[in-house]
């Protein structure tokens, strides 16, 4: 398509501008020799009335590269599982050393501060008794298979991707800048007196290293809880927060987000649909009719009292 530039610099088609021009130009009579020759340098395209025409740019309707940029993103969800799926899903896009799975505070620190992956406790079925009957072997197989799934997943020391993981490797391969750092980990080992003692000092070098690791990650994918006791720990701040099947969430759960990052924006989603609410707050559907509910009410349910006083 072709577009002409006109004085005032909107666009018109090259049919008006042509009709407009030659009426600005030589009026609506013709006949003189003046007005033949310009008429002639018009239709050819000629001289000081040939049109100045822009030809669109393919390049300005293209779709633009995706654009890297600093903003990280919290991705939250009521069952670990989810969350392991969703870090999962994550690291595909943005790389596996930029998404980081954040478990409890407590169990994160426990394992920074072991020097070397601690596994489940298992029973030795290889030191039996010979009177232990079938059953029994069979009860402790069990007992060994559900203690290490377990492990999987609710240590962090049993994912390569989580906070404390992360954070041995960045502090393995500066040893130097984390000295401070090895040093608790060798003193929480063999002198746990003196560990105590020096608890303060040890604690501000491990929380420096933390945030280090978390603001290296460009998403963090964890629980409302573990969340909100990582907000409790270290400045760290998303500019989005996702939250994955909220109606699997109580509603306190859910507003956990909003509680530790006011300033963050916040899409909750899920499908009550697909799996009913764990716990409504009163009885009846939790987000009934919520497609055609003004935006307010797909949080919380109209006939709740604070949300009426909240939207007076």
């Amino acid at each position: 398509m072709c577009v002409a530039r006109i004085s005032n610099g909107a666009f018109r088609s090259s049919g008006d501008v042509a009709s407009k021009a030659k009426q600005d130009v030589w009026g609506t009579e013709k006949g003189d020799v003046a007005s033949q020759v310009n008429q002639d340098e018009w239709a050819a395209g000629e001289g000081e009335f040939a049109p100045q025409w822009q030809e669109d740019d393919p390049a300005e309707d293209a779709v633009p590269d995706a654009v890297t940029t600093d903003s990280r993103v919290a991705w939250l969800a009521p069952q670990n599982k989810l969350v392991d799926d969703a870090a999962l899903r994550l690291k595909r896009k943005v790389g596996n050393n930029l998404v980081c799975r954040l478990f409890p505070w407590k169990r994160e620190l426990r394992n920074l501060l072991q020097s070397e992956v601690v596994g489940p406790e298992l029973i030795d079925l290889g030191n039996l008794d010979q009177g232990t009957s079938g059953q029994q072997r069979s009860l402790l197989r069990h007992f060994n298979t559900v203690s290490n799934l377990h492990w999987k997943e609710h240590s962090p020391g049993a994912n390569a991707d989580s906070l404390s993981q992360m954070a041995k490797g960045i502090a393995a391969k500066d040893k130097a800048k984390w000295a401070r750092f090895h040093e608790a980990v060798r003193t929480k080992a063999d002198d746990p007196d003196l560990f105590k003692a020096n608890k303060a000092s040890y604690g501000e070098e491990i929380r420096k290293l933390l945030l280090h690791t978390a603001q290296s990650c460009r998403a963090i994918c964890s629980t409302p809880i573990a969340m909100a006791q990582f907000a409790n720990k270290l400045e760290w701040t998303p500019d989005l927060i996702t939250v994955d099947e909220a109606a699997r969430m109580t509603e306190a759960m859910a507003m956990v987000p909003v509680a530790k990052y006011p300033a963050a924006a916040i899409v909750w989603m899920g499908d009550v649909k697909q799996f009913k609410p764990m716990a409504p707050a009163y009885d009846g559907p939790l987000f009934p009719n919520h497609i055609n509910m003004p935006p307010t009410h797909i949080i919380a349910h109209p006939q709740n009292a604070v949300h009426k006083q909240a939207v007076r």
